[in-house]
């Protein structure tokens, strides 16, 4: 049973950092896409961040992300925590990683590419990510956001775009999604799934056979520690980052 609106703040002197838990009543282009899990999250110990500062545990993404209060729900995506200002916020962050989880670092910058449509990114307009937030399709330039779609480009070589999931709480999490080239020059790309550093998926779009959809398969179930993080990560494949718009329909199940 769910509750509405209930927080309950704990604070040790041990521990430091106030634990503070929410029960709510909620519940084209072709990419490299991976899904990591920083094994060092999951405690409050003080152990080094995601992206080499601060502690890891429930509340941090990572020491360059502002520190926010998880949300417990059993089914979770992107969309649910996607702000114009912040990048990090409830259960989701968006930034960009190199080569290993630990480079991970939050974007900074908000642009505002149509009415309906906002991004996130860094220094540079590349690596991104964006949503639409309209009930109808977007095209700007050569790509087109579906409704609702959260979407992602990567940067050049080792500078990918990850939309990165905190674990709210201890249990086994039913990882589900697709991903989809939305940008109509067609593109190439390696996806892949990467848990505790060790691959358990990869597919293709547009490349080795692949198509225009690489889908996570629907028995991908993940065990997870309160405060461990999962990256879901574009690169551009090997071949330049041009039309690499990908769409990241995500969705997480945590009963």
């Amino acid at each position: 049973m769910r509750r509405s609106a209930e927080w309950y703040e704990w604070r040790t002197a041990s521990l430091g950092p106030t634990l503070i838990l929410c029960f709510s009543s909620g519940m084209g282009c072709v990419h490299d896409l991976s899904i990591f899990a920083d094994s060092a999250a999951g405690t409050d110990s003080g152990r080094t961040g995601s992206d080499g500062g601060g502690p890891t545990g429930v509340g941090n993404f990572g020491a360059s992300c502002a520190k926010t209060p998880p949300v417990l729900r059993e089914d979770d995506s992107p969309q649910l925590d996607f702000s114009t200002s912040a990048s990090a916020a409830g259960n989701w962050a968006f930034g960009s990683i190199g080569s290993d989880a630990r480079s991970f670092r939050c974007f900074e910058m908000n642009r505002q590419l149509a009415p309906t449509v906002s991004l996130w990114t860094g220094s540079s307009t590349e690596p991104n990510v964006s949503r639409n937030t309209s009930m109808s399709s977007v095209t700007i330039g050569t790509g087109t956001w579906p409704a609702g779609a959260v979407a992602f480009h990567p940067g050049t070589g080792t500078v990918r775009a990850s939309i990165r999931w905190r674990a709210p709480r201890s249990g086994r999490a039913a990882i589900r999604g697709s991903f989809t080239g939305i940008d109509r020059n067609r593109t190439t790309t390696t996806v892949s799934v990467l848990h505790r550093g060790a691959m358990v998926w990869s597919g293709n779009i547009n490349v080795s056979g692949g198509g225009n959809i690489a889908t996570i398969p629907t028995d991908l179930n993940l065990d997870v520690n309160a405060g461990e993080l999962i990256d879901f990560v574009v690169n551009d494949g090997g071949n330049g980052m041009s039309n690499d718009n990908t769409q990241a329909a995500i969705n997480i199940m945590l009963p």
